[in-house]
């Protein structure tokens, strides 16, 4: 037999613990998860870092920024109604046959109505096998500049006098205006030696200032 006073009592002692039960297996289980939660990881940081032992160019007028080489100077080249060259070499050839440039044209010539339809041509034509064009032997590939659509143009070819020439030149149509980087040599054998070089520059190579 269960006295009166506690059958009276029992059923608040029940309500009492259920309640402690209702409230503390939920807070345990908060605990438990927040102590065991791994904190997430954090996000990658994008910036680009410079590479060492270069120096940052900028062209305020045709609106690109690059970095090349500490040994190396910059100098205008040709400058004409279509075009703008930068040419990039050693200080040691000052006086020899810059192979690394950038051309920018504002205006391609009568046969185009502007640089972005000649680069349009460009990105319709055959990629990755090698045509004859103008005399020229051509392979084209996709790449990209600065996140940018890009066309490669590997030409095998000689000049007005005869003499052969190999030349990997990558056009990019940005800012109303149509980039070409440039490396051109007497070889392929020749071009691959500043292959690293080049492919430094176009990495670096940047729209606007």
């Amino acid at each position: 037999m269960i006295p009166g006073e506690i059958k009276e009592t029992l059923p608040r002692l029940l309500i009492g613990i259920l309640t402690v039960l209702v409230i503390a297996i939920p807070l345990s289980l908060y605990i438990y998860f927040n102590r065991t939660k791994t904190n997430p990881k954090p996000a990658p940081k994008t910036t680009i870092e410079q590479p060492k032992n270069t120096i940052s160019y900028k062209n305020p007028t045709h609106l690109y920024s690059l970095s090349y080489p500490l040994s190396w100077i910059v100098t205008p080249g040709n400058t004409t109604a279509l075009y703008s060259d930068e040419l990039f070499y050693p200080k040691e050839e000052a006086n020899g046959s810059p192979t690394i440039g950038i051309r920018t044209f504002v205006s391609i010539g009568p046969e185009w109505s502007s640089p972005k339809a000649y680069f349009n041509y460009l990105q319709n034509l055959p990629m990755n096998q090698y045509y004859p064009s103008n005399g020229r032997l051509t392979k084209l590939a996709n790449v990209k500049v600065d996140d940018t659509p890009a066309v490669m143009v590997i030409e095998e070819s000689t000049d007005e006098n005869g003499v052969f020439y190999f030349s990997k030149n990558v056009y990019v149509y940005q800012n109303n205006i149509l980039y070409v980087l440039m490396n051109s040599a007497e070889s392929e054998e020749k071009e691959k030696l500043r292959e690293d070089i080049f492919n430094q520059i176009i990495a670096s190579f940047r729209f606007g200032n």
